[in-house]
């Protein structure tokens, strides 16, 4: 399983044990900030991966139009993927961007290569 795929299972695990909020002592917090983050359009945030989603919901899961960004220590993006999620396989259609500009296209949840 390549990074990418890892990353995203992670983020899931993380999404479906953090869909309330949790507050940490640091002022930081994890979870569904704004908006629905079970049924429907919301933020979901975890700052101990650097990871935010803010997109489509259905039964607490991305899916549908959505943005992940992975930020590393100081906020600064490391890469970001713009399109449609599957509650079940993850990435559908979209496209990864990464820090050095680099873009890749995802159809049917496979990288494209150009």
């Amino acid at each position: 399983m390549d990074i990418l795929k890892e990353q995203i299972l992670r983020a899931k695990e993380l999404m479906g044990i953090l869909t309330e909020q949790k507050k940490y002592g640091d002022g930081k917090t994890d979870g569904c900030v704004d908006g629905d983050c079970k049924n429907g359009y919301g933020t979901f945030i975890t700052t101990t991966t650097g990871l935010k989603y803010v997109g489509e919901w259905k039964n607490g899961k991305p899916h549908g139009q959505g943005t992940f960004t992975w930020s590393d220590e100081q906020g600064n993006m490391r890469k970001e993927y713009v399109g449609v999620m599957d509650s079940i396989h993850g990435i559908k259609n979209g496209t990864m961007t990464y820090k050095d500009g680099t873009v890749e296209k995802w159809e049917n949840g496979k990288l494209i290569k150009e």
